[in-house]
């Protein structure tokens, strides 16, 4: 598989985004820390989490809200394709 189908860029995104955020989470502190990773990660990156949370900006502030891990949040909003092998193959809703 590859890296985006495995959920890395996607991981890498949201802990950027976690390493931005105050201890005590907002849903304005998350918001803030959404869009400044998209700015300061590189631009090949950059494309990838701009679409990412326009699409799925607010799952994504709630899953940070509720101290989601990184993988958590990729299969929430489909970015990771892993749970497929576990269902021999099979496309699988989370």
């Amino acid at each position: 598989e590859s890296y985006i189908e495995n959920g890395g860029i996607c991981e890498t995104i949201i802990r950027t985004v976690e390493g931005l955020l105050p201890k005590d989470r907002t849903e304005e502190t998350v918001a803030e820390a959404l869009k400044k990773a998209c700015r300061i990660l590189p631009s090949g990156i950059r494309k990838v989490c701009d679409t990412i949370f326009g699409k799925y900006f607010k799952q994504i502030v709630d899953l940070l809200l509720d101290n989601a891990a990184p993988r958590i949040i990729c299969k929430a909003i489909r970015m990771c394709k892993t749970h497929r092998k576990a269902f021999g193959g099979e496309s699988v809703q989370l």
